[in-house]
């Protein structure tokens, strides 16, 4: 019975730093500010329902869909590395694309003053 809690706990312990929870309450305090207190706790009580079924399903089915796929634990782990690594450069540096999109879709900025 020790040994079962003890892997519990350890489980729990693991998943925080996957849950992320001091920059998930930001960020949900952010998108719902303009929500009632019922609506709030209706979009928390889907979203954790929502987290744990994919937890779950990744738990027990996850070792299955990357053998279907073919996929191994180091291919994995390469394709996340260069993923976190296209993204980072992308924060470096930034395309001036991205800037100017307002100017290429055709919008009309007027400024006025005061």
């Amino acid at each position: 019975m020790y040994e079962l809690l003890n892997i519990i706990t350890m489980g729990l312990i693991i998943l925080i730093p996957l849950a992320n929870p001091v920059t998930t309450v930001a960020l949900f305090i952010g998108l719902s500010s303009n929500m009632t207190k019922q609506e709030k706790n209706k979009e928390a009580l889907y979203a954790s329902i929502y987290v744990f079924f994919i937890i779950v399903i990744a738990f027990y089915f996850g070792q299955f869909i990357m053998k279907t796929f073919g996929i191994s634990i180091p291919g994995l782990r390469i394709a996340g590395g260069l993923i976190v690594a296209y993204i980072g450069f992308r924060m470096l540096f930034p395309s001036n694309s991205d800037s100017n999109s307002e100017e290429k879709s055709g919008s009309i900025i007027i400024l006025q003053e005061n």
